[in-house]
């Protein structure tokens, strides 16, 4: 859902950042998955697969009106 990115992604910024103050993880570990999670992604929509059931998700919110 692109239009909901900046919300998503503020969610995922506050929760590493929780993890960091609890002192559950380091700032090289919060780091390590974020390059971890864009090369998985980036991996990912190389296969077909996966990119054939995006586009399924992404026409089944499209059809209930939730794709912003």
């Amino acid at each position: 859902m692109p239009g909901h990115a900046q919300v998503i992604r503020a969610r995922a910024v506050d929760y590493s950042e929780s993890r960091l103050i609890c002192g559950v993880h380091s700032r090289s570990d919060v780091e390590a998955v974020q390059v971890l999670g864009r090369v998985l992604v980036a991996k990912l929509m190389t296969k077909p697969a996966f990119v054939a059931g995006v586009e399924a998700a992404r026409a089944e919110l499209s059809a209930r009106h939730l794709a912003f």
